[in-house]
């Protein structure tokens, strides 16, 4: 007796479950994929304006003389110089721009803002906060240059209430902290709050 072979491959209604059930789950991960891009760029703002300002205080401190950290408007694009003596809390010309970041795609789409006050407060409005023209100037000692305005809090957000809030607290001394607001300095090593 010949057995019959069966053929082959998928039925046209089991194609049509999977593709049934693959929609659905692409329809319950798109929110979550949505918020993790955001977040990564607010995450890529933060850490870039973090390394520029370290640039910054490196670079005053090699060379021996002051150096500027200033932001170009409320996006996530940055310049190190360093300023004229006779201005030098000022990128403005003459100056020698020692780097140059451009915010991009990988930062596009976040919201910077910037204060003179470290205070960090859990429901700060970054969309109130503006930077335009602002920085920060290092001596040579990598210390905040006294009698320049200088931005002592930077935040970097996005529109979005489900994203997250990074801050980049900047001393006297002229260290520089990147934490979240979310989390209690007590409990986490990169809270804000204490």
């Amino acid at each position: 007796m010949k057995r019959r072979s069966r053929p082959q491959g998928f039925t046209l209604i089991e194609l049509m479950i999977a593709l049934a059930i693959l929609c659905l789950l692409l329809m319950l991960g798109m929110p979550i994929y949505s918020t993790w891009i955001t977040n990564t760029r607010i995450r890529n703002a933060a850490e870039s304006i973090q390394n520029g300002l370290r640039l910054a205080r490196v670079e005053a401190v090699q060379s021996g003389r002051p150096a500027r950290f200033e932001m170009q408007g409320t996006q996530a694009g940055w310049t190190v110089c360093s300023p004229a003596p006779t201005t030098p809390g000022s990128c403005a010309a003459p100056r020698s721009t020692k780097q140059t970041f451009n915010a991009n795609d990988a930062t596009g789409n976040v919201l910077v803002g910037g204060t003179t006050s470290r205070t960090v407060a859990l429901n700060d409005d970054v969309s109130t906060q503006s930077i335009t023209g602002r920085g920060i100037t290092f001596d040579s000692n990598g210390r905040v240059l006294a009698g320049t305005v200088a931005l002592a809090k930077i935040d970097v957000a996005a529109a979005r209430s489900d994203s997250r809030r990074l801050v980049t607290v900047i001393s006297a001394a002229g260290s520089v902290r990147l934490c979240d607001p979310q989390l209690s300095q007590s409990e986490h090593a990169q809270g804000c709050m204490p």
